[in-house]
Order: structure tokens, then C-alpha cells, then sequence
């Protein structure tokens, strides 16, 4: 039996079609436009694992060089030193002795050799800025009896009022031959270096003793440069 349409079916089945095509069109629709809208465990999941470190960039070029910065303010103009003349002066003696020095055999020795009182002489004068001296100097000793003699000499600076006397360097021995047929007398050389004051004029000394008889300075000589 073949059914006939009512106007109640109809409407119905129309009803049913336009519910249908109008959920898919909502479906078809649909859009996500904030996370608030997805689940907060979904949200999670959908999270991926951070990616491997990148490779770093190739270095840039050199910059060019800056320009020269301007010159600095001339600096303060430093003391005026001594003068060429302000030189050191070199001390010497050097004598043959126109007759024997006695040397004695006090502890304080016998004077020998002055640049001061000593033919010839001439003393040394130290610019003000002071100087370091080396002296040399050697002493010709004989015996006055037939048996040798100890002759022990030594080096020292004196003003040229003879106030001030100030031994320097070590003293040196040489035994004096006895005899007056003995031969050749004995020399007693003399090396040392001194620092000495500027400003000054000093006399450079040789001074001698015996350690047991006695003895007799027959020449020397004595001279003084400056090292520094």
C-alpha cells in the first residue's frame, strides 16, 4: 500500500534536513582563536621538546682603526744638570824621594805619600754631585837592619786641613829585604775604590808601619780616577 504524503511528514523531514545541514555548517565553521578554549591536558600534550642548540655565526670583519688621538701636553722642563766643566779631577803622586822616609812602628803608622805635601801633587777635587774614586797606589820598602821587616800600608782620604781622616780599602803587607847589599826593595801595592762627598777637595794618603823593626820608603806613587 503506497502511503501519501501529509503535509505533517513533510514538514518533519525538512525539519530533520535543515537540523542536519545546519550542525555540519557549525561544524565547518568552528574556530579555535584562544588556548582558554582547549583543555588544559590537551594543551600540554600538544607541547613539543625544545630543539637542538643552533650553530653560532661566523665572527664579523675587523673594524677599521680609529683615528690617532691628539697629542699629549709637553711636560714640565726637569733641573739643569751640572755643568761640563763640573768634571772629576784626578789625583796623582808620583816621586822618587830625594831622601828615605823612616817608618815607624806606631800603631798610627807614618805618612808616606800626600797628594797634598808631596812634590809634585795635585788633589783631587769631586764635582757637587759626588763620585766613586778607584785608587792605586804602591810603596818601595827596605829593610834599615840585615834582617827582612813586615811593612803594612793603607789608603785614607783627609781634608785639606788634615781634621778629617778616613781609611778606605784593606791594608796590604810585603816583607822589606834586610841589607843595603840585598837587592831590589819590596813593593807594596795598593788597590781600592771609595765613594767621596761632592763639593769637596780632598787629600789621598799613604800611610805605612812596620809590625817589628824598622824600615825605610824609598819612592812611590799614587794616582785617582773616577768609576762612576
Amino acid at each position: 500500500m503506497r502511503r501519501r504524503l501529509s503535509y505533517a511528514n513533510v514538514t518533519a523531514t525538512l525539519a530533520l534536513v535543515l537540523a542536519m545541514s545546519g550542525g555540519a555548517l557549525a561544524a565547518g565553521h568552528y574556530l579555535i582563536n584562544s588556548t582558554r578554549q582547549i583543555n588544559p591536558k590537551v594543551l600540554k600534550k600538544l607541547r613539543g621538546h625544545a630543539g637542538p642548540q643552533g650553530i653560532p655565526g661566523a665572527t664579523g670583519k675587523t673594524g677599521a682603526t680609529g683615528k690617532t688621538g691628539s697629542t699629549g701636553k709637553t711636560g714640565s722642563t726637569g733641573p739643569q744638570g751640572p755643568p761640563a766643566s763640573a768634571t772629576l779631577g784626578t789625583a796623582f803622586v808620583q816621586i822618587t824621594f830625594g831622601s828615605p822616609i823612616f817608618i815607624e812602628g806606631t800603631e798610627a803608622g807614618t805618612l808616606v805619600l800626600s797628594t797634598k805635601t808631596s812634590g809634585g801633587g795635585k788633589n783631587l777635587v769631586v764635582p757637587a754631585s759626588g763620585a766613586r774614586v778607584l785608587v792605586q797606589a804602591v810603596v818601595q820598602v827596605h829593610s834599615l837592619g840585615e834582617t827582612p821587616t813586615t811593612v803594612n800600608c793603607h789608603l785614607e782620604t783627609a781634608d785639606l786641613g788634615g781634621g778629617k781622616i778616613t781609611p778606605f780599602g784593606s791594608s796590604v803587607s810585603a816583607v822589606a829585604p834586610g841589607g843595603v847589599e840585598s837587592g831590589q826593595p819590596a813593593a807594596v801595592p795598593l788597590t781600592a775604590n771609595v765613594s767621596l762627598v761632592g763639593g769637596e777637595t780632598y787629600d789621598l794618603r799613604v800611610v805605612c808601619r812596620t809590625e817589628a823593626g824598622q824600615a825605610n820608603a824609598l819612592g812611590g806613587s799614587l794616582t785617582a780616577i773616577g768609576i762612576s
